[in-house]
């Protein structure tokens, strides 16, 4: 990240300051998973793999709480942490930078199984690729499949599908060469109504509408 040169002066009301809050993605990991009081704060999370933007922020206490944080000690340094988060969780104005195209690196640990299905999916989820084919090719049933494929990756198989074609769609509504009949058929939808609505359900965005807002 590089600022612009104004920010590089001598100028004091130009100096910017940022807070770094690590933690480690294990973090209360099984609660936020299972745990529904944890619901926003999972999205959150989800969102931020892909990059948050926040445009404004809403409650304006965050901004404090940030400030606050490095000289918090102890439990409190926890409590903080997941008051900040869950507050975060519910803010409006925040936008997911990256589309669901951007691929997630999977820890698979050396396990060819399933680098080799990950790699047929990404290879053909265009085209109308059943169930039944994909585990037929991981030499399983589609029930054990299902459940493999969600323990490597924590998606399950039509999540993962549906994640890679829409960020194809993004792709080509960025370029704006085609209509948006022709891109969900591109795309390997089966109906522009199933298209628009999964696109709308991911994205928060009808395909025109995030259309208008990456071009304008």
């Amino acid at each position: 990240m590089q600022s612009d040169d104004v920010y590089k002066t001598d100028n004091s009301e130009l100096r910017v300051r940022g807070t770094i809050i690590q933690f480690e993605a294990a973090f209360m990991q099984h609660s936020i998973q299972h745990y529904p009081q944890f619901r926003q704060i999972k999205t959150l999370l989800e969102e931020a793999r892909r990059g948050i933007f926040f445009s404004s922020l809403s409650d304006p206490d965050i901004m404090g709480m940030l400030d606050e944080f490095p000289r918090i000690l102890g439990f409190d340094q926890i409590a903080g942490l997941l008051l900040l988060l869950q507050r975060l969780s519910v803010c409006a104005g925040r936008d997911v930078l990256a589309s669901p195209m951007y691929q997630e690196v999977f820890p698979t640990l050396g396990n060819t199984r399933i680098e080799k299905i990950i790699s047929y999916i990404n290879g053909n989820y265009t085209r109308d690729m059943g169930l039944a084919e994909i585990a037929s090719m991981a030499a399983m049933n589609p029930a054990a499949f299902c459940r493999y494929f969600k323990e490597n990756t924590g998606k399950t198989y039509v999540q993962y599908v549906t994640d890679m074609r829409i960020g194809y769609a993004c792709k080509l509504l960025a370029l704006n060469s085609l209509s948006i009949s022709r891109i969900s058929t591109e795309c390997g939808f089966d109906s522009l109504s199933h298209f628009n609505r999964l696109f709308k359900q991911v994205t928060n965005y009808t395909p025109s509408q995030y259309q208008r807002y990456i071009l304008k």
